[in-house]
Order: structure tokens, then sequence, then C-alpha cells
């Protein structure tokens, strides 16, 4: 009885260890299922987080390749605006330039003329006497055509106020030969030469010492004389005396600047006399 009962409980105990060990060992695989599913979880969450990180970083990028589209669009409509403005502005400076360049025309032909006109008339009224004016605005004309230095527009500008004083050729022509020479020693222009000689011719020396620098005491002399003769005689003796005489501004003329100021007077007169044969249809047409 003592055998059979150990060999019962032998059998039983190892049943039960047996069952024990399976238990174990099923508790063992449960724990590493949960393990294997948490990590398999863990895992999943993780690739749905990079996945979310995906699709957002995607529609990110979508919306900025949106918003360049739209630059580049916006970019293209400016640039298609600066275009349009650039050849706007093209066509601006054409026009300006084209009435620049008509403006200029007109003031070189008709308006020099009218200019010319005007003034001819003022010195014609004031010698009382055609031929003589006629003479006298040719003798102009030649002067500053063959002068390095002269220029007709301020010639016949500054006429009226010598014809004020003498109504001599000779001494008006002499009185031009003088502003000459002036001129080719200060380089002032013909303007300031001319008003220069004026002032001085009228007792005044101020400008002929401040603008051209003549010798004041010499100067004071020259007002002194009586006449328009003897004041030119005394400016004329000064010049010499400085070695500013008629053979150093024929000199001037042979130089380049001397030439071109010829060329340049050529040309004014060539364009003025054109102004002057639309001038006499215009005034036919103004006075009809």
């Amino acid at each position: 009885m003592a055998v059979n009962l150990t060999a019962i409980f032998r059998v039983r105990d190892q049943g039960t260890s047996r069952l024990r060990r399976i238990t174990q060992m099923m508790d063992q695989m449960n724990r590493t299922s949960r393990a294997t599913g948490e990590s398999v979880s863990r895992t999943q969450t993780a690739v749905n987080r990079f996945g979310g990180a995906i699709s957002s970083t995607s529609n990110r990028m979508s919306s900025f390749s949106t918003r360049m589209t739209g630059l580049r669009a916006g970019t293209n409509g400016l640039s298609a605006s600066f275009s349009g403005m650039q050849s706007s502005l093209i066509g601006l400076m054409g026009a300006y330039a084209g009435v620049n360049g008509a403006a200029k025309l007109f003031n070189a032909t008709i308006g020099a003329a009218a200019n010319y006109e005007q003034n001819a008339m003022a010195i014609s009224g004031m010698f009382g006497d055609d031929k003589q004016a006629k003479k006298y605005l040719q003798m102009v004309e030649k002067a500053a055509i063959d002068s390095p230095v002269l220029n007709s527009t301020d010639m016949m500008t500054n006429s009226k106020a010598f014809i004020g004083i003498s109504k001599n050729l000779d001494e008006l022509k002499q009185v031009w030969g003088l502003v000459e020479r002036i001129q080719a020693l200060s380089g002032v222009d013909t303007q300031q030469a001319a008003f220069s000689t004026k002032e001085l011719m009228q007792g005044d020396y101020v400008s002929m010492y401040e603008a051209v620098g003549l010798d004041k005491k010499e100067l004071q002399k020259i007002t002194k004389m009586d006449g328009m003769s003897a004041k030119m005689a005394g400016l004329d003796k000064l010049l010499t005396k400085m070695g500013v005489t008629d053979e150093m501004v024929n000199k001037m003329g042979n130089t380049t600047k001397g030439l071109w100021s010829q060329l340049e007077e050529k040309s004014q007169t060539f364009f003025r006399n054109m102004g002057m044969e639309s001038n006499t249809k215009l005034g036919e047409f103004l006075h009809d």
C-alpha cells in the first residue's frame, strides 16, 4: 500500500511539476507576447507620428510651392508692369526728344529770324535811314562770321546801346573791333565784352575793370577823354600796349576753337536765313 501511494504521489507530483512548468512557459510566452505587442504598438505609434510629420511636411511643402507659384506669378506680373513702364518711358523719352528737337529747330530758324527781325527793325528806327541801317546790319553779319569770338546774336542785341551813342558807321565798326579784342583777351562772352565797352564809352570804368581786368588807372584816364572817338583811341592804345592787337585776334581765328566758332556762326546765319523765308510767309498769313 505504501508503495502504491508513493507511486501515485510521484506521478501526481511529476504531473503537477510538468503542468507548472507548462504554465510558467505559457506565462512567459504571454509576457513575451505582451511585450512584443507593446513594442509593435509603440512602433506603430512612432510610424503614425512619422507619417503625420511627413504628411504635415508635405502639406507645408505644397503650401510653400503654391506660394512660390503665386510669387512667380506676381513677379511675372511685376516684371510685365516694369516692362510696360519701360516701354512707356522709352516712348515718352522719344516723344520728348522729338519735341525738344523740334523746339531747338524752331528756335534756330523761325525763332532766331523773329528775334533778328525785331532787333533789325529797332536798329533801322534808331538810324532813321534804311540804307545806313542795312549797311550796319551787313557789317555786323560779316564781322560775326569772320571773328573767332563774336556772334551776331549778341551783337544785334547790344547794337542799340552803341547806336544810341554814335550813328557813324566807321565808329561803330571800330567799337566792335575793340569789343572783339577785349573778348579775346579776357575770355568773357560777347554780351559782357559789349556791355563793359559801352559802359566805358559812357564814362564808367567799373565793369571794364572788374569783368575784363584792365588797369584801373588807365581806365580812369580813358573815362575823362571827350567823346566816343577819343575814348576808343585811348582804349585801342591800352590794348595795343598789352599786345592785344588785330593780329593776335586773327591768329586765334586759325585755332580749332576759333574755326569752330566761325563755323557755328555760319550755321546760325544759315538757319536764321531759312527762318526769315518762313517768317515772310507767316507774316503774310498773319496780316491777311
